[in-house]
């Protein structure tokens, strides 16, 4: 985290911002398309609630 806020300038920093919301829309894209298939819900699975907070911690 300090090196996220103390080497990337702004742009670098968005950029970043900008990867891992793509990654995460395909994977929950991924993840509902085989939820889907396997008659899974995704919500349910261990951990899921916290790895929802985490991302949400880190503004995504």
């Amino acid at each position: 985290m300090a090196a996220y806020q103390i080497l990337l300038t702004e742009e670098a920093r968005a950029s970043l911002r900008r990867s891992v919301s793509q990654v995460k829309d395909t994977v929950e894209t991924l993840n509902d398309k085989l939820g889907e298939h396997q008659n899974i819900d995704i919500d349910r699975l261990p951990n899921r609630q916290r790895t929802n907070e985490m991302w949400d911690a880190l503004g995504y």
